[in-house]
């Protein structure tokens, strides 16, 4: 969308490391020239496997040098010097009297212009924040060198020769304004146009934030850069590596990305540039703490007498940067500086609310149900619960809530199953219910043993954090800075009834969610004042996994009694099956035993590469560079758990679930615990699940060209192209589209002159699979027209006036694959074989042990088209 704005506010970029330049060159040869571009094809041609990382946001300063009549002056020389670090920058202006100084670091900075014949001109304090393109012009008088002319020009510089729109979230905000859990992007919404939709209850490092920050209400959540390097973890949201706030010079929000070496991306930025190390040595530490006594207690909790939730966080820092020193070996003030930081958070966070869960009688667990109750709503007293037999005979009688006759089984005599009828899997099951004991009154209205057990669920997390960056201007040639992180999460979560970790009936969570390496590299090489190279380099591994239960070496579904027949066709044989059982009316569950899902996995790995060709050449300042990303998505873990759920239908009156009001006087029955003894499932899954390795790889070469058009107004001029190859499955676990040209195989089984088919037996149409039979790994074909114009423009009204706008396209990244059906299967227990009136595991003679007789597994590819026959399909436009 176009824009523009008219604003005093000063704009800012990012990258961050200093850079040299040559002895002072006046002409541009072509030599250099084709050193230059045989240099960046070399690195070109050494990419092989890449990251995340879409731009490359730089700071710079440039400006126009004048005599006092107004002309230009060639040939100046200009020195950019930092003050924190001591480094000097050197460049000429162009024969249009233009300079500019690129690939800064964000800081306070002097200027100084020279030329024989002029006197020397000198501008000091001048702040430069990321991403910012700062303007400076000079006007020399007629004098000696030896003259020098000093300006204070610490005031706010507007942004005059960039077309896009941003916000600095500068350091004094970062360092003074309270975040909580210290996460230096929970202040993006200080930005005008910018959207927070993240959960104020989990501000976290490792909470995804910056996946739930959005810009002029974009679908997309911004693109994220760390010092001129991508730092998305899984393209745009969750960043990689989110540094610590004692390490953040500042950051700037994007509203409108122009400029080409922006993509990939919804058209906004997070550029953030880390702080560098100085001449001088700098420490710091912090300690956070919280709670429970801390705390103020919500309003509903105090209403409802709950006790104070149990929130305990202890957060640590410590940062030191400066220059590398090490007496007698190396002096590095001026050339040679570090970053080091370490975080560490231990977090208890609790669920807002407290959970509840229904703890049998004792008596139930051993087939006495003699005193089973339940709390009537009609009669608003407790009523006799009664359990019946699903495998007596069918009587008829006459049911007094509808005045119908239908046919039920006869009850349990003194409503007890006898012991001979106690499935062993069960009472193999319900033996863990030694673990939990009631805590809880469920107070009126509740029958007994109904909703007696409460618990909160926590959280229990350790965060570290570290990180090491390195400056090292080399040479007047050659500046290298590299950085490398460390970040991880390890989670300890306590779901459900909150048993012990070593009891395999748990389904706590556990697992590293997420945890990342990171480390990055940038070379600046300067040929001459007019010809840079700048080679950016990422790699990343990072791990998002949970695994949901307690992972055990021996077969724990052996443990339990089922058999081997069963078992051996599962996937996962070495933690508990997920068993629940439904609570009375108004109740909790009874049993809820077992990790509901195994947990998820999304890994990934990456390395970008990002050579960029910057040209000075009279009033234009072009750039030429291409991203290359490869990277690789796996899920090596978790899906869905096997699963048996047991409720009051095999053991009510009537039998398998034929209506019933459970709620009428006199004449409940059944129970849930009582059909989980007998082992009569009311339905279950076994399930198999694929787990895929994916590779995509990212190509996009693009030019800019910064155009002082006059001295009052700059173009903007960019050009983008990208190239996404489709995602492909390692292993060619996935489906390809439909072919309806095909006459399906199941045709030779159908027999001529089926009346739903007349006289035609011949069906068209099957599923194919990537990478078989001519069919194309990837959903699509790569799309060869995502080409993307970027035009801004700035013009500078008055010293402190400009106006700026600009128009350009995006494209996100396509990461669309088909499905993987063959590859993972869902295997339903049949509850019975005569519409729910006899149980099935009864009529097996094998009980509970062996439910699901069959359990098929994935078939792959090999059946061909007759795969999902009678099944709806979804799959990608391959074009």
């Amino acid at each position: 969308m176009p824009s523009s704005t008219l604003t005093n506010v000063r704009s800012s970029g990012e990258v961050f490391y200093s850079m040299t330049m040559q002895q002072e060159l006046r002409k541009f040869g072509k030599q250099k020239a084709w050193k230059a571009l045989g240099v960046l094809a070399l690195c070109l041609s050494c990419a092989f496997s890449a990251a995340v990382g879409w731009s490359q946001a730089t700071q710079q300063f440039t400006g126009h040098v004048l005599d006092s009549t107004g002309a230009v002056i060639p040939a100046a020389q200009v020195v950019v010097h930092n003050q924190a670090t001591g480094v000097d920058v050197k460049t000429v202006t162009t024969n249009s009297g233009d300079y500019t100084v690129t690939y800064l670091i964000p800081g306070t900075y002097d200027i100084t212009v020279s030329k024989e014949g002029f006197a020397t001109e000198k501008k000091t304090d001048i702040l430069l924040n990321t991403d910012q393109s700062s303007t400076i012009d000079f006007q020399l008088g007629i004098g000696a060198t030896s003259q020098v002319v000093t300006v204070n020009a610490s005031a706010s510089q507007i942004e005059a020769s960039k077309s896009d729109i941003g916000e600095i979230i500068d350091n004094s905000r970062i360092e003074e304004l309270p975040l909580d859990a210290r996460n230096p992007y929970d202040l993006f919404a200080l930005s005008p146009g910018t959207h927070d939709f993240s959960s104020s209850q989990y501000p976290r490092q490792f909470d995804n934030v910056t996946g739930n920050q959005i810009v002029n209400g974009s679908t997309q959540p911004s693109q994220n850069n760390i010092d001129g390097i991508g730092n998305d973890a899984w393209d745009t949201g969750r960043t990689a590596y989110t540094p610590a706030e004692d390490v953040v010079q500042e950051y700037k929000i994007v509203l409108n990305a122009y400029d080409a070496s922006y993509g990939h991306s919804g058209g906004s930025a997070i550029d953030l540039s880390l702080k560098s190390g100085t001449n001088k040595l700098h420490g710091s530490g912090d300690f956070f703490m919280r709670r429970r006594w801390l705390d103020t207690e919500d309003f509903q909790s105090k209403y409802n007498d709950d006790p104070k939730l149990q929130h305990k966080r202890d957060q640590m820092a410590f940062v030191v940067n400066g220059p590398v020193l090490i007496p007698h070996l190396i002096d590095g003030r001026n050339k040679l500086f570090f970053l080091a930081s370490y975080e560490r958070m231990r977090d208890i966070l609790p669920n807002p609310s407290y959970n509840n869960y229904s703890v049998p009688n004792p008596d139930w667990v051993t087939g006495d149900f003699s005193t089973a109750t339940y709390w009537s709503s009609t009669t608003q007293s407790l009523q006799p619960l009664t359990i019946y037999d699903p495998l007596t005979p069918l009587h008829t009688v006459v049911d007094p809530n509808d005045g119908l006759t239908k046919q039920a089984h006869d009850a349990f005599p003194g409503n007890k199953i006898p012991s001979g009828r106690i499935d062993q899997v069960a009472a193999n099951v319900l033996s863990y219910l030694s673990y939990v004991k009631p805590n809880a009154n469920p107070g009126a209205g509740y029958a007994p043993y109904t909703n007696n057990y409460s618990v909160n669920q926590l959280e229990n997390d350790l965060w570290t954090s570290t990180m090491v960056k390195v400056d090292y201007n080399l040479s007047e040639a050659n500046t290298l800075s590299f950085r490398w992180a460390r970040q991880g999460r390890t989670a300890n979560d306590f779901w459900n009834t909150c048993v012990p970790l070593s009891d395999p009936a748990n389904s706590d969570g556990s697992g590293t969610q997420p945890h990342t390496d990171t480390g990055s590299a940038q070379w600046t090489h300067v040929f001459n004042p007019n010809l840079l190279l700048n080679v950016g380099t990422s790699v990343m591994v990072y791990r998002n996994e949970s695994v949901e239960g307690t992972i055990f070496p021996d077969n724990e579904v052996a443990k339990l009694g089922f058999a081997a027949g069963f078992y051996n066709q599962i996937q996962s044989k070495n933690r508990f099956l997920n068993i629940s059982s439904a609570g009375l009316p108004n109740a909790q569950n009874f049993v809820d035993f077992g990790p509901n899902w195994l947990g998820f996995s999304g890994d990934r790995n990456a390395l970008d590469f990002l050579p960029t060709l910057t040209y000075i050449k009279g009033a234009h300042t072009i750039r030429a560079g291409v991203n290359i990303n490869f990277s690789q998505w796996m899920n090596p873990t978790g899906g869905n758990a096997d699963n048996f759920n047991f409720s009051s239908n095999f053991t009510n009156e009537y039998g398998g679930g034929t209506a019933n009001n459970s709620d009428a006087p006199g004449y409940s029955s059944g129970m849930s615990i009582a059909s989980l003894l007998l082992g009569y499932p009311n339905n279950g899954t076994a399930n198999w699940t694929a787990y895929q390795f994916w590779s995509q790889h990212y190509f996009a070469p693009w030019v800019q060209d910064d155009w002082k058009l006059t001295r009052k107004l700059t173009l903007n001029l960019g050009l983008r192209w990208d190239f996404t190859t489709p995602g492909v499955e390692r292993h060619n676990k996935m489906n390809g589209t439909f072919d309806p040209s095909v006459l399906n195989p199941v045709s030779a089984s159908i027999p001529t002159g089926t009346a739903a088919l007349g006289t035609n037996t011949n069906v068209q149409g099957a599923l194919t699979f990537a990478g078989v039979n001519g069919q194309s790994r990837g959903a699509y074909r790569m799309n060869m027209l995502d080409i993307q114009p970027r035009l801004g423009f700035a013009y500078a009204i008055s010293d402190k006036m400009t106006i700026r706008g600009g128009i350009g396209e995006n494209y996100m990244a396509d990461q669309s694959t088909n499905g993987s059906d063959g590859f993972s299967s869902s295997t339903s227990y049949t509850n019975s074989l005569d519409n729910g009136l006899t149980p099935y595991t009864s009529t097996t003679g094998q009980g509970l042990s062996n439910p699901i007789p069959v359990v098929p597994q994935p078939t792959g590819s090999s059946v061909g088209s007759l795969e999902d026959l009678g099944k709806s399909i979804t799959f990608f436009n391959p074009n």
